[in-house]
């Protein structure tokens, strides 16, 4: 193919329009966020193929510029509004995905949102069976409650496996949790701890149906004297930032109880008892922003809910 000969090549099932450029292979995109510009060097004079990669609306297209009389690719399609102009390769977005840009674009930064809430969930082996599948649709009716114009929800498990970044994308919450598996200890102290330090939350909310496997010399009742006293330097850590921790407990276990009540209290949350997990998968949308306004205020009962306490 000579100079300035034009070629039909197809690469990744898209069809392409060829002009080789000899010495240098550029592709050259238009001012917009969503194409970059390459360059793909001097290839005629060691004829040996450079290599550039350029994302035209989330499409990797790999470039090649050969040397003089080997097939040289520069890649362009009229099929997808790409045009050669100069020897030089221009796209821009069709206005679908001018569209889609602009949606994204107009998304506030979930970071940004007044509702910062991140879910720490206790997924050890106690919790297998029925009452993991419940915690699954209370994640899915919590979701569906929630107004993601103002809220975002981060997501981590005890122990850890799921780790869900801040998210206004209510599927993407429902979905991740949905692969949750119940499996080994439960190291609370371990998920509170590195969700302050990951998750830039407004409100923390732990599920758990048990007592800390990693939390024993940070236990205390009013009973303990000074240890009680001297409190727990997570939790201020928590209360200095003025992030309420609140706390669900579930099941018919005592153990743990205690924990999640003097987590809630030392952080400013609410602790709530359910007995009944079915209770708990229907009424843990209370917890949204707006519903929580009314159990904190009194406006909605233990009984109302199906709880059998809650502390605030």
């Amino acid at each position: 193919m000579g100079l300035g000969e034009i070629a039909a090549v197809s690469h990744g099932g898209v069809h392409f329009d060829v002009r080789p450029n000899v010495g240098r292979g550029s592709i050259a995109i238009p001012d917009d966020p969503n194409v970059t510009e390459i360059d793909c060097g001097r290839a005629a004079q060691n004829r040996r193929p450079a290599v550039g990669k350029v994302e035209i609306a989330s499409r990797i297209v790999e470039a090649r510029s050969c040397s003089t009389g080997d097939a040289a690719p520069v890649f362009g399609s009229s099929s997808t509004g790409l045009s050669l102009n100069k020897g030089k390769l221009r796209s821009s977005s069709t206005p679908f995905q001018q569209r889609v840009n602009e949606a994204k674009a107009s998304q506030p930064n979930e970071a940004s949102l007044p509702n910062r809430l991140c879910l720490m969930l206790d997924r050890s082996s106690s919790m297998g069976g029925e009452k993991l599948e419940l915690l699954k649709q209370a994640i899915d009716n919590f979701a569906s409650r929630c107004n993601f114009v103002d809220t975002a929800i981060a997501v981590e498990t005890f122990p850890a496996s799921l780790s869900l970044d801040l998210t206004n994308v209510s599927i993407l919450i429902t979905t991740s949790v949905s692969t949750i598996h119940a499996s080994g200890n439960t190291p609370m102290r371990s998920c509170v701890q590195g969700s302050l330090e990951k998750v830039p939350m407004t409100r923390g909310i732990i599920v758990s149906d048990g007592e800390a496997t990693d939390w024993h010399q940070y236990r205390g009742s009013p009973q303990d004297g000074d240890s009680y006293q001297q409190g727990d330097e997570l939790l201020t850590k928590y209360k200095t930032a003025q992030i309420p921790i609140d706390c669900v407990h579930i099941g018919d276990s005592t153990s743990g109880e205690e924990l999640l009540r003097r987590i809630a209290k030392e952080t400013g949350g609410v602790y709530l008892k359910f007995t009944d997990v079915s209770a708990f998968s229907t009424a843990f949308g209370y917890l949204t922003p707006l519903y929580r306004a009314m159990l904190m205020s009194g406006e909605i009962s233990s009984s109302e809910i199906g709880a059998k306490e809650i502390r605030k």
